[in-house]
C-alpha cells in the first residue's frame, strides 16, 4: 500500500541512531544527538571510501559487455558454413 495521501504515523520514523533521523533532528531544528551524529559520520565516512575507491579505479581498459569483439564476431560467420 502507498503512503501517499496518508497522514504521516510515528512509527515510519526511523529510530535515533540512522542517518535518516539525522536529517529529521536538522529538518524539525532539533538539537541532533550524539548516536544520530554518530551515525551521519559513519555514514558520510563510508561514502567518501567508496568515492575514493571508485575514482581510483583505471578507464583505461573497455568495459565487457559478454560479447566477443568485433573482429571475432566476423571471423565466426565467415568461418559459418550456414548449416545448423
Amino acid at each position: 500500500m502507498s503512503r501517499l495521501g496518508q497522514r504521516w504515523e510515528t512509527w515510519w520514523l526511523k529510530p535515533c541512531g540512522t542517518p535518516a533521523a539525522y536529517r529529521r533532528h536538522i529538518r524539525h531544528s532539533e538539537p541532533i544527538c550524539e548516536p544520530c551524529r554518530q551515525a551521519e559520520a559513519r555514514r558520510g565516512r563510508d561514502y567518501r571510501r567508496r568515492r575514493a575507491t571508485r575514482a581510483s579505479r583505471p578507464t583505461s581498459a573497455p568495459e565487457w559487455d559478454g560479447q566477443p569483439s568485433y573482429e571475432v564476431r566476423r571471423e565466426i560467420l565467415t568461418e559459418w558454413d550456414g548449416t545448423p
